[in-house]
């Protein structure tokens, strides 16, 4: 087999060594520095986007609880809205008959005279 011949085996080791350091130290020297800047800048970004995430639930918490608020202000302020008009609108009807039976009975004694 010529992949064993002892005239080629020494140079294909030696090159073999030799490509592989290389290459290790182009990896440790460029390869490496490279990812660990973008493996520290990728984690400084998802720390903001945690700490901007948690002020955007705290605030959509703090928004749900303001809606719910407002609408049941809104319900109560409606719920004795509607009371008071229906009272009023009762009350009106009831001193509008009064004021028609008054004026009834007054007018022809005003006009008597």
């Amino acid at each position: 087999m010529p992949q064993l011949d002892k005239y080629i085996f020494i140079p294909t080791v030696f090159w073999l060594v030799l490509l592989f350091l290389f290459f290790y130290f182009l990896v440790l020297r460029q390869g490496l520095p490279t990812i660990f800047k973008i493996l520290r800048y990728r984690n400084k970004f998802l720390m903001e986007y945690n700490v901007s995430l948690d002020i955007i639930e705290k605030e959509v918490v703090l928004l749900k609880e303001a809606s719910l608020n407002f609408d049941n202000s809104f319900i109560g302020i409606y719920k004795i809205l509607a009371d008071d008009v229906s009272r009023i609108i009762d009350d009106s009807f009831f001193f509008s008959s009064i004021a028609v039976s008054y004026t009834h009975l007054t007018l022809p004694t005003i006009y008597s005279v």
